[in-house]
């Protein structure tokens, strides 16, 4: 792989970045620091930051992070990822 080929990032990965984007700012919103986040759902700042920026996180981090920030919907077609 040349090494402009590895600097490009898929729809996939634009999509996970979108969504981290919009967390944050939903997050902001919500007046929360980062660190409130880590206290009221036991993680670590490496996995809030890996949600915020959309890559490096597992499911469960990603639904405990929804669960302190209080998302109740997502439009899932949004971020819907063809395999």
């Amino acid at each position: 792989m040349k090494k402009s080929e590895s600097n490009i990032i898929s729809k996939e990965e634009q999509k996970m970045i979108s969504l981290g984007a919009k967390l944050k700012a939903k997050r902001e919103q919500l007046g929360l620091s980062i660190y409130e986040v880590m206290k009221r759902s036991n993680m670590a700042l490496n996995q809030v930051k890996a949600v915020e920026k959309g890559n490096g996180y597992t499911m469960v981090t990603l639904l405990k992070y929804l669960e302190v920030v209080s998302v109740t919907k997502l439009k899932l077609s949004d971020y819907q990822i063809d395999i």
